[in-house]
């Protein structure tokens, strides 16, 4: 392990956070992606992914043009170094950084400092640890799925073409909010200094079958009874205990559900009768079934432990 000062300033946090993390890199492509929030539902639409070849274009110009982008767009970077134009799994290929989404998790003594602590958005966090040489891809994947169940962080945030916020740039969720860096440690790992963490096999959700209103409220009663005063709020569709951020909310009353034990099938059907389930018509229209099943309920799944059966 290593340490390199960091001291940042307000002006130059994308360019000096970037430097800190990819410096070394003489090969790769990296992304800056994002776009512009739009609609009643506030989602960001079109999404665009820039490729920067670190081989060609300064890190000074894509800090510059990720700083012009953030003023009007969400803006993120790639975990991944790409061999190709496109961020897909199949052309990652280089990690210079280990990460975890963590939102409300915390970083257990078990686990290094990490290199930059990121405030994304009022108490939520992101961490990086950053590498003395790459890892591959199936190594890189393998150690972030770990860090996230080590630090409680969210288990859908390791995968392989995760994007992360830039320091210094607003979050447009909310007003005049912009991510921040907590804490900046400057350290640099080897892939063994992680060698500590617990081993945890990945199993690969089934696909869900949705089951009717009737089965819906059936599911519903039976873990009514069961639920916090505050998740009841939340299926009415309040979300003030969440900020206002929908999405949280959505996410915890997704986790309470199968928290109670319902199967995934049980719990998207149960969510869908409740008021908040019929507001999501209006959020979502007719995405809202896959942003049930592709990623409320499976996050859900994954944070309570729970095993998705073929």
């Amino acid at each position: 392990m290593t340490t390199r000062f960091f001291t940042p300033t307000i002006t130059r946090a994308p360019f000096d956070f970037l430097d800190l993390l990819f410096a070394s890199a003489e090969r790769g492509t990296l992304f800056i992606s994002g776009g512009r929030r739009r609609g009643e539902d506030d989602k960001i639409h079109p999404w665009r992914d820039t490729p920067y070849d670190l081989a060609r274009v300064p890190l000074e110009r894509i800090a510059a043009d990720a700083i012009h982008r953030g003023r009007w767009e969400e803006t993120y970077y790639s975990c991944a170094l790409y061999a190709g134009t496109r961020r897909v799994e199949a052309q990652a290929v280089l990690y210079w950084i280990l990460y975890a989404d963590l939102d409300y998790g915390r970083i257990p003594p078990s686990v290094p400092l990490p290199t930059v602590t990121l405030l994304s958005s009022p108490e939520k966090r992101q961490a990086v640890w950053r590498l003395h040489k790459p890892a591959d891809r199936e190594t890189a994947t393998d150690l972030n799925r770990r860090l996230a169940h080590a630090c409680g962080a969210d288990l859908s945030g390791w995968d392989a073409t995760q994007v992360l916020r830039l320091p210094g740039l607003p979050n447009h969720k909310y007003t005049d909010v912009f991510t921040a860096i907590e804490q900046a440690s400057g350290r640099t790992y080897d892939r063994e200094d992680f060698g500590e963490l617990p081993h945890i096999p990945y199993t690969a959700p089934a696909s869900l079958d949705l089951r009717g209103d009737a089965d819906g409220m059936a599911a519903w009663r039976a873990v009514f009874p069961h639920l916090s005063a505050k998740m009841r709020g939340v299926a009415m569709g309040d979300a003030c205990a969440y900020r206002g951020d929908q999405s949280a909310a959505d996410h915890a009353l997704m986790c309470a559900l199968c928290g109670e034990g319902l199967t995934p099938d049980e719990a998207v059907a149960a969510f869908l009768i409740t008021p908040r389930g019929k507001n999501l018509g209006i959020r979502k229209g007719e995405g809202r079934l896959g942003y049930l099943t592709q990623l409320s309920v499976r996050k859900a799944v994954a944070h309570v432990g729970t095993v998705v059966s073929a």
